[in-house]
């Protein structure tokens, strides 16, 4: 394995030096599209190229990709039925998951990995009274409300003889017709889940004021009343928790700003008594915060979705305004001036994000890694992506983001949570559960053939890519190499030298060139010195040839 770590390193300091070579003789230039594999803060954001296939011998549910430190294994459970979005959120709890869905019902989950599980549908619900809810006319004119109606998290916590179970979500209010978001605990006995009533809920906190409903049609016709809820709970200290409140689409662009309403609920977080319920402002200016999580310092940090653009990370301090809705570095969805006659990138007096994305990513949960099982990743900030589809790593230098990286999953991700062995677990939308670990770090001799082939790659990788559709590197793209032309790529400036070798690039001449390529065409640009092991270089035919 170390010599493969260093073939890896050798290859991409041979990349950097041809880069710069290529720079100084001012050919090539144009022809790059060089993408960073740990991208500066300083710098456009994009996205980390990853591998993600399929190879022959491992798992159906199971898949590979490569990250910038890391090559990933993923191991993927259908635990819940698939409804896109119904599935709000999970949370440890003793040697499985609580799970919750939007109206109100909880599951137990127990997952057996790698190919198996059990969930039980439990009898007792968070106490959202939807059924209720959906009785009043306004659901009819407005059907997009009952889809922002409903619970957003929930979280466990131990206690001596059971557990405590905390869930952020609305609650309909029948006499007043009107909705509040609430903060809601019971305590549960060990491994008991009996029935128990709805009325043994305790209320902790209860948001003022009551929303009405038709209070926040916008221009085409659509009440996005309880949109942008918010609702992270995380544990503060022994006897507060912290949640997060978003502004329910009351952001004085359609309504009145309950956001910058010292008075009203929305739009902040709040420090509540977990035993009391007595409720502290902590911090306000939000739109839709999604993630709250402390790193190993005891700095809060909390992700947030932005308008058209303008997702956030902040660092949350007691008693800073982040200026929501008066300021943003996001766009209004049907144009670019948001707030209307703001100048765009001035916070004035406000507290300044500490990360932005320009182009949404759809921010959901954030925690702080544990390392003891991604080494290389320490103890960075990873945060799930709704629409990017994407786990986004963040390295913090204190309360500085001084890195990015997006590791493209393909499905929207709702919720994770890192394990007790270590693993991070992801949840999808559409009720996927997914395991990542770093894929398995053994010799050559212990890899199974696929892994071995993967392992050869990651030194090509340093220079070529094999995604179809994508372009060139250093080095000509290799997707469908296998019995193309040689020196065949469209756009892409080979060396005379192989521009003079007829033919194709069959298994014969894949393996003559990666055995010695200055033979193979002597005069040509490689510096690589060739595989001398012939078993390597049949294994790297063979993914090349399934690329």
């Amino acid at each position: 394995m170390k010599r493969n770590f260093y073939l890896i390193c050798a290859a991409t300091v041979l990349a950097l030096a041809m880069l710069a070579a290529a720079f100084l003789v001012g050919g090539l230039a144009g022809k790059l599209r060089i993408q960073p594999l740990f991208e500066p803060i300083n710098a456009t954001e994009t996205m980390i190229r990853t591998v993600l296939s399929k190879f022959r011998g491992q798992r159906s549910n199971q898949t590979f990709l490569e990250s910038s430190l890391l090559e990933l294994s993923l191991t993927s459970l259908e635990v819940m039925p698939k409804n896109p979005g119904d599935n709000v959120g999970f949370t440890p709890l003793g040697n499985g998951y609580l799970i919750a869905k939007r109206n109100g019902e909880l599951s137990y989950a127990e997952l057996n990995w790698p190919d198996s599980f059990s969930v039980k549908k439990l009898p007792y619900r968070v106490p959202v009274k939807k059924e209720i809810f959906l009785q009043h006319p306004v659901t009819e004119r407005h059907p997009r409300i009952p889809l922002h109606f409903g619970v957003k998290d929930i979280y466990t916590l131990k206690a001596d003889d059971g557990f405590y179970i905390y869930a952020s979500h609305h609650f309909w209010k029948e006499q007043e017709a009107c909705a509040v978001f609430r903060l809601s605990g019971i305590r549960i006995a060990e491994n008991a889940f009996a029935d128990v009533p709805e009325h043994e809920w305790q209320t902790l906190f209860e948001s003022q004021p009551c929303l009405k409903l038709d209070a926040s049609v916008n221009r085409l016709g659509v009440d996005d009343t309880l949109l942008q809820a918010g609702g992270r709970i995380a544990q503060y200290d022994a006897d507060q928790l912290l949640v997060t409140i978003g502004d329910h689409y009351m952001e004085g662009l359609h309504n009145p700003d309950l956001v910058q309403d010292p008075a009203a609920s929305y739009g902040k977080s709040w420090l509540v008594n977990r035993h009391t319920g007595e409720a502290t402002l902590f911090t306000m200016g939000h739109r839709n915060p999604q993630g709250l999580t402390r790193d190993q310092f005891g700095n809060w940090w909390s992700s947030e979705h932005g308008p058209r653009g303008g997702d956030e990370l902040n660092v949350l301090r007691a008693g800073a305004n982040y200026g929501w809705p008066r300021v943003s570095y996001g766009t209004l969805y049907a144009g670019y001036d948001y707030p209307p006659g703001a100048d765009w990138h001035e916070h004035g007096d406000y507290t300044d994000p500490a990360y932005i994305w320009a182009r949404s990513v759809g921010a959901s949960n954030l925690i702080r890694l544990n390392g003891s099982r991604f080494t290389r990743w320490g103890d960075d900030l990873i945060m799930a992506s709704l629409g990017g589809r994407s786990l986004i790593r963040l390295e913090a230098r204190g309360t500085d983001i001084i890195g990015m990286e997006r590791i493209a999953i393909g499905d929207r991700l709702r919720d994770l949570a890192q394990a007790a062995d270590g693993t991070l677990l992801l949840m999808t939308d559409s009720g996927v559960f997914i395991r990542v670990e770093p894929a398995a770090e053994a010799e050559p001799g212990e890899m199974d053939i696929s892994q071995q082939a993967r392992t050869l790659w990651m030194a090509c990788g340093a220079c070529h890519s094999n995604q179809r559709g994508e372009g060139h590197h250093i080095g000509p793209n290799l997707a469908q190499v296998f019995n193309r032309p040689i020196a065949g790529a469209e756009d892409f400036r080979y060396s005379p030298a192989l521009r003079a070798v007829d033919g194709r690039w069959s298994e014969e001449n894949l393996d003559r060139f990666l055995a010695d390529p200055k033979s193979f065409a002597p005069g040509n640009s490689m510096t690589f010195a060739g595989i001398e092991d012939p078993q390597q270089r049949r294994l790297l035919i063979q993914y090349l040839k399934e690329q």
